[in-house]
C-alpha cells in the first residue's frame, strides 16, 4: 500500500510539473508547447468572441450559415453565463467541474479557460463537434470531453430533439445516441489522464428531464468524491453543500 501511495504522489508531481510548464508556455506564447498551429475552421463553422472572467475572451464554435436557436442567441448576446460566472468564483480556477449536457459549451468553456480541470459530457454529435472545435481554437489542455447520454445504465438510448433542447426519449424507434453511466465515464477520463479528478468538485446538470437517471448511474461517483451540485432547474440554480451522501 505504501509503494502504492508513493507511486500515486509520485504521478502528480509529474502532473503538476507538466501543468506548470504548459501553463509558462501559455503565458508565453498563447498556446500549450505541443500546439503551434492555428486551428484551420472549416466554412461551415464560426467562432463568437465572449469576455470572460477578468475580462479574459473566450471563443465558442457556432453554426456560419443559417444558424439554429440556440447559436443565433450566443451570437446575439455574447452572454458570459451566469452559472459559469458563480462556477469559476467557487473553483477559483482549481479543482473539477463536471459538465452534464455542456451543449455548445457557454458554461464549460470560460470555466476550463481559467485553470479549472473540466469533464464536459453532451449527447448530440454536432454541439460536441462544436466543443471539440472550441477546445483546440482555446488551447484546453484541461478540458476532456465526451459524446454520450448520461443515464442510468451502459448502452444506447434513444432521444428526440436538439439544439439545447434535445432529451431522451421512451420512443423506441427515435435516433439513437450512446448512454453511458457518470460513473463509467468518469472511469475512462481516470484511464486517459490518471488523477485528473481533482477537489473540490461541482457539478452542472442540464439534461431535460433525465436529471434523476443519470444521479443514479453515478453510486461511486457520490461516494468518493466530496462535491457541490449545480443543477439549473426551471432557469434557476440549486445549490447543495459538499458532503457525504
Amino acid at each position: 500500500l505504501r509503494a502504492e501511495a508513493e507511486k500515486d504522489q509520485a504521478l502528480d508531481e509529474l502532473k503538476t510539473v507538466q501543468e506548470e510548464r504548459n501553463r509558462l508556455s501559455v503565458k508565453m506564447t498563447g498556446a500549450p508547447r505541443y500546439l503551434s498551429q492555428a486551428v484551420d475552421l472549416s466554412s461551415e463553422f464560426q467562432t463568437v468572441s465572449i469576455e470572460g472572467d477578468q475580462g479574459r475572451p473566450f471563443k465558442i464554435v457556432v453554426e456560419a450559415t443559417n444558424p439554429p436557436t440556440y447559436d443565433q442567441w450566443v451570437i446575439t448576446t455574447k452572454y458570459y453565463s451566469d452559472i459559469a460566472k458563480l462556477l469559476v468564483a467557487m473553483l477559483r480556477g482549481a479543482g473539477t467541474l463536471v459538465d452534464l449536457g455542456a451543449n455548445i459549451g457557454t458554461v464549460c468553456l470560460p470555466v476550463s479557460a481559467t485553470g479549472t480541470r473540466t469533464i464536459a459530457v453532451e449527447m448530440l454529435p454536432r454541439n460536441t463537434m462544436k466543443l471539440m472545435l472550441s477546445a483546440a481554437i482555446n488551447r484546453l489542455p484541461h478540458l476532456r470531453i465526451i459524446q454520450a447520454a448520461v443515464t442510468d445504465h451502459d448502452g444506447c438510448v434513444a432521444y428526440a430533439g436538439e439544439e439545447a433542447w434535445a432529451q431522451v426519449s421512451a420512443v423506441k424507434t427515435a435516433a439513437q445516441a450512446v448512454g453511458m453511466r457518470l460513473d463509467t465515464i468518469v472511469d475512462l477520463v481516470e484511464l486517459d489522464s490518471p488523477g485528473f479528478l481533482r477537489t473540490p468538485v461541482a457539478m452542472k446538470i442540464d439534461i431535460e428531464g433525465h436529471e434523476l437517471e443519470a444521479l443514479q448511474g453515478a453510486t461511486r461517483f457520490w461516494q468518493n468524491t466530496d462535491r457541490r451540485l449545480c443543477s439549473k432547474i426551471f432557469n434557476s440554480l440549486m445549490m447543495l453543500p459538499a458532503k457525504r451522501m
